[in-house]
């Protein structure tokens, strides 16, 4: 599956109907991923305490850590992001864009829907 499908499957389960926007970690990103079972290909390394969510969470070895980051920059398109629209469960089209801002240590995704 392409990475903007997995982005859509993944936004359609984080982004709730009540919330206008969400950010998040690299790490939460992970640990999401990891719990939902998405992109089991990309997703090796060890489980251990991430002291920023309070549970046990994948901590991703190098390999994948530089894969996966990359695969999120090449879907996030920068600070402008990137729309994906996928069909809710109440059948409407969504419009989420997902972005970027920081760099490093501190970078932050961002998933917003858009109202039209």
């Amino acid at each position: 599956m392409e990475a903007g499908g997995i982005l859509t499957r993944f936004s359609r389960r984080y982004c709730s109907r009540d919330t206008r926007g969400r950010e998040c970690s690299f790490q939460e990103i992970v640990h999401i991923m990891w719990e939902k079972g998405l992109l089991p290909w990309c997703l090796h390394g060890r489980k251990e305490y991430v002291a920023d969510l309070q549970k046990l969470s994948l901590k991703l070895n190098d390999a994948c850590n530089s894969r996966l980051g990359m695969l999120l920059q090449r879907n996030c398109s920068g600070e402008r992001g990137e729309i994906h629209i996928f069909k809710s469960d109440a059948g409407k089209n969504r419009r989420i864009r997902f972005h970027a801002k920081g760099k490093g240590r501190s970078r932050r995704f961002h998933f917003d829907e858009i109202r039209q």
